[in-house]
C-alpha cells in the first residue's frame, strides 16, 4: 500500500500512504511543510488497480488530526480523535455526577431516592392529591402560575 495516492471523500488529493503501523496507516501530506498522520484502517479503502488509499473524512478532519512525529505514534490519541472504542473515556468528560470504581451508572430517580428526596413521579402523585379532583389548592385558588384562576 505504500506509495498509493491518497484521497478524501471529497475527491480531494491530500498526500500518499508512507507505510502501516498495527491498525494504522500512515499518510504524508503537504508540499514544503510536510507532515504525517495516522489513520485507522476501516477509515480508508484501497483501490489497487488504480494505486488509490480513498479517507472517508475531509481533507480538514485529516489535517487537523494527531501528528506522527518521527517514529512516535500514539495509537491512544489517534483512536481518541476519530472516536474509536479502543479509546479510554477522559473520566471528566463522562457527566456531571462522581461515579465511584464500584459503581454503575444510576438513574435520576435511582439517585434522587439516594439523596433522600422523592423521585418526580411521587412528587407529581403527591400534588396532584393535594389539588384535589379540580385543580384547586387549599382555600379554592388556583395553583397557576399566571394569576389568580378559579374554575
Amino acid at each position: 500500500m505504500e506509495g498509493y495516492d491518497v484521497v478524501t471523500n471529497d475527491d480531494h488529493k491530500v498526500g500518499h500512504v508512507v507505510g502501516e503501523r498495527s491498525e494504522y496507516v500512515l499518510i504524508e501530506h503537504g508540499t514544503l511543510f510536510k507532515s504525517t498522520h495516522a489513520v485507522p484502517k476501516s477509515l480508508v479503502h484501497f483501490d489497487e488497480d488504480g494505486r488509490v488509499a480513498r479517507l472517508s473524512m475531509s481533507k480538514e478532519i485529516l489535517q487537523d488530526g494527531p501528528k506522527v512525529e518521527g517514529d512516535k505514534l500514539d495509537e491512544q490519541a489517534v483512536a481518541a480523535y476519530y472516536g474509536l472504542a479502543e479509546a479510554e473515556a477522559d473520566p471528566e468528560t463522562e457527566g456531571f455526577g462522581v461515579l465511584e470504581p464500584d459503581e454503575t451508572a444510576v438513574s435520576s430517580e435511582v439517585q434522587a431516592t439516594r439523596d433522600g428526596a422523592d423521585p418526580a413521579g411521587q412528587e407529581r402523585a403527591r400534588i396532584r392529591s393535594d389539588l384535589g379532583s379540580e385543580g384547586q389548592g387549599p382555600g379554592g385558588e388556583s395553583p397557576g402560575l399566571l394569576g389568580d384562576r378559579y374554575s
